[in-house]
């Protein structure tokens, strides 16, 4: 009876440790010294910890600045209901989106950061009247060079932005690129939206052009909404700034409603 309790209670402190590994990336990323300095574990247990998770789909090793970084996943963070309750209630704005897309035209996405990417959460490219390109629910956009990257990191506190610029020079490609990025987070932070015309992540034959605001509830950043058009002579000033407008009021819907689903 005794062996029976002390094998329970291995397995319960193995599962809080485990846990507790897992917290700290999802909410900082590291290396395992750095896990191992946070949590106080030893590095061999934390080193166990990691390859477990790794293993299992929740943690993901990026080589940043020749130091191996463990990331968490979508995986993790569907496990999180702070990391998801600002969409858990999503689906009742989806018509909204929707309805939107269509008074715009262009296709709209909207953006989860994961990392140093962004994952398109949604879409409505099958709901838009004009077509830029098919892209499916999952799929990463580059952190540093698209417009949703940009509006996310404008959005984030400090310390936070300070930690994904300071790994920013594996992911660019020199100096002047990283003066441009750190120009459109600035000029974003003053007017609320990253505008890229003519730029594109995937340097198109016909480069998009695209309109990105960041999305936060009250646990912070995480995310950006943008709409993805061609630019051509028949799109204005005002018509940018009536997009810009009605993105802010779909931003504000969906607030409010993962501020109620929190509350």
């Amino acid at each position: 009876m005794n062996l029976e309790v002390n094998i329970k209670q291995r397995e319960v402190r193995a599962l809080m440790r485990g846990l507790e590994v897992l917290e700290i990336i999802n909410e900082k990323p590291g290396t395992i010294t750095k896990v191992h300095e946070r949590t106080g574990l030893p590095r061999t247990t934390v080193h166990r910890i990691i390859n477990t998770l790794v293993k299992s789909g929740h943690l993901i090793r990026e080589e940043i600045n020749g130091q191996n970084v463990y990331l968490a996943t979508k995986r993790t963070k569907r496990l999180s209901s702070g990391a998801n309750s600002y969409l858990e209630e999503y689906s009742s704005l989806k018509p909204d989106l929707n309805k939107l897309a269509l008074e715009i035209g262009w296709p709209l996405y909207l953006t989860i950061n994961d990392g140093f990417h962004m994952e398109i959460f949604d879409t409505t490219e099958s709901q838009s009247l004009f077509y830029v390109r098919n892209t499916e629910k999952g799929d990463l956009i580059p952190l540093f060079r698209s417009a949703s990257g940009l509006a996310f990191l404008a959005s984030c506190n400090a310390e936070k932005r300070d930690y994904y610029l300071g790994r920013m020079d594996c992911f660019i490609d020199g100096p002047s690129e990283k003066s441009w990025i750190i120009d459109k987070i600035l000029s974003s932070e003053s007017q609320g939206y990253v505008h890229l015309e003519n730029s594109d992540w995937l340097n198109l034959d016909r480069p998009v052009s695209n309109l990105s605001i960041g999305l936060k509830n009250r646990q912070g950043p995480y995310g950006a909404l943008t709409v993805r058009y061609y630019a051509s002579s028949s799109i204005t000033k005002t018509d940018i700034d009536e997009w810009l407008k009605r993105l802010m009021e779909f931003r504000n819907e969906l607030m409010n409603v993962s501020s109620a689903e929190i509350a």
